[in-house]
């Protein structure tokens, strides 16, 4: 296809931006940055994360709309660390309370979960090599406040998560990396992307809620590409059908999104950088 299968900005619509800021900065113990146009983000290896007020959601993911602390989770990122244990511990120290773990899942990974301000859940997990293949995530080493923060794996969660792999594999001609009874995962250069069924969600973050399809997106997925048309022609070739006409967004960005069955929305992005994003 005409782009590459990877994500470059997860956008973050939340309600109290200047609270989850401080929340990044004290558990991740990464700095945070500002872009030109007053915007927040952090940078996890190579994705960067924008902080978005709330109010300004509808503007990109409208009729869909942007999620409250009442409707639940939709999606898990993970840090890969050697030593969950010793990570737990320091984000405790920094003031994290932790959902569950660390403990040992069944599925072969020890694991902990905990939730940023707006109610994102993120789960610090042992080595992906369970995921199924060499070319997984490597895992940060040394301390946790020393070790480079990087988003190794993405769950979305999905009522129908064979659906959903019918749409990743097929419909954007992303490779399969594993399956298992109640999901599969995929490559997206770098990380993992999984889609997950509520049953499994709910065992993953207990105590915390998994959102419905009808709940509100905290986040969305950014792409950049050469060309929009081009995309989204082969995208439409594929079956999938963009949620809307190329826009203009910005200093002469054109943007084009499209949703998986579950309702996680991505966005396509042209005439844009790492660097003026």
């Amino acid at each position: 296809m005409t782009w590459d299968k990877h994500i470059d900005v997860i956008d973050m619509y939340i309600d109290d931006v200047a609270g989850t800021r401080a929340f990044y900065e004290q558990a991740f113990g990464l700095p945070a940055q500002r872009h030109p146009d007053g915007l927040v983000y952090f940078t996890f290896g190579e994705t960067m994360m924008h902080l978005r007020d709330i109010d300004s959601a509808a503007e990109f993911i409208a009729p869909a709309r942007a999620g409250t602390s009442g409707d639940g989770s939709r999606g898990v990122f993970t840090i890969f660390t050697e030593d969950v244990d010793a990570a737990c511990a320091e984000l405790t120290a920094r003031g994290v309370t932790l959902l569950n773990g660390p403990a040992d899942r069944w599925w072969g990974v020890r694991d902990a979960c905990f939730a940023d301000p707006s109610g994102q859940i993120w789960e610090i997990a042992g080595s992906p090599a369970s995921a199924g293949t060499d070319d997984a995530p490597a895992a940060s080493s040394g301390g946790w406040i020393r070790a480079e923060k990087r988003i190794g794996n993405i769950v979305l969660f999905t009522e129908d998560w064979r659906r959903a792999k019918e749409f990743y594999q097929s419909g954007l001609g992303v490779p399969v990396v594993s399956e298992y009874d109640d999901g599969a995962s995929f490559d997206f250069g770098g990380m993992t992307v999984g889609v997950l069924d509520f049953p499994g969600a709910r065992e993953l973050i207990e105590p915390a809620e998994v959102g419905g399809t009808a709940a509100g997106l905290r986040f969305t997925f950014c792409t950049f590409v050469d060309d929009l048309n081009a995309a989204c022609a082969e995208l439409a070739e594929r079956g999938v059908t963009p949620r809307n006409d190329p826009w203009e967004f910005g200093a002469g960005h054109l943007i084009a999104s499209f949703a998986d069955p579950a309702g996680h929305i991505w966005e396509l992005v042209a005439g844009a950088t790492q660097e003026d994003s």
